[in-house]
């Protein structure tokens, strides 16, 4: 299995496919793990997740979404619980991974919304075609792919333009500001 440098804190979606969940925390070995899930996978976490977690987090909790095909429903959980709990485990901007493999549709478009403001990766497992081989992994003896992004270099093309606008209207401190934040979000080089 291929690791990734240890992450600060990991959110993860989670409605079935544990072992999927599995191999995406021992890659990542996160200090903080949520899980975001529906109710009747929370004993899915207990039974077949926990046990097999190389690197225990110091920190873990979950958030129950009522139902994970609203998306609406799902935001609105998330909003109200997440931001604190990220809070109190002291996660700064460009400290968070979300890996959104085991969510529904709903549920990924809700996390990639609450979690924008601190995430720095989106990762997600997604089955291999033939012939695709870049960091191709078998998890179960399936083939899968791992994949991720980091959502601030496609956001870092306008936030460019928006300070780019503050600096032309000699708005430089705010200009200078907004440069810093998108700077400590990208991925090096960008």
């Amino acid at each position: 299995m291929a690791h990734d440098q240890p992450v600060k804190a990991l959110v993860i979606a989670l409605t079935d496919h544990a072992t999927l969940a599995v191999y995406s925390i021992n890659r990542l070995q996160p200090d903080a793990l949520c899980f975001v899930l529906p109710e009747g996978a929370k004993s899915l976490v207990e039974s077949d997740v926990q046990p097999k977690i190389e690197h225990m987090p110091r920190r873990w909790d979950w958030v129950v979404v009522a139902e994970a095909c609203d998306v609406v429903g799902c935001y609105q959980t998330l909003v109200r619980i997440l931001p604190d709990m990220l809070h109190t485990w002291d996660v700064q901007p460009g400290e968070l991974v979300v890996d959104v493999t085991g969510a529904t549709p709903a549920m990924a478009g809700a996390l990639t919304l609450t979690t924008r403001s601190l995430s720095s990766r989106i990762v997600s497992l997604v089955p291999a075609r033939e012939g695709q081989e870049e960091d191709r992994v078998d998890i179960a003896g399936r083939p899968f792919i791992w994949r991720q992004v980091n959502p601030w270099d496609e956001a870092a093309v306008v936030t460019r333009r928006e300070g780019c606008d503050l600096f032309n209207r000699k708005l430089f401190a705010a200009a200078s500001k907004l440069f810093r934040e998108i700077e400590a979000r990208v991925s090096s080089g960008q």
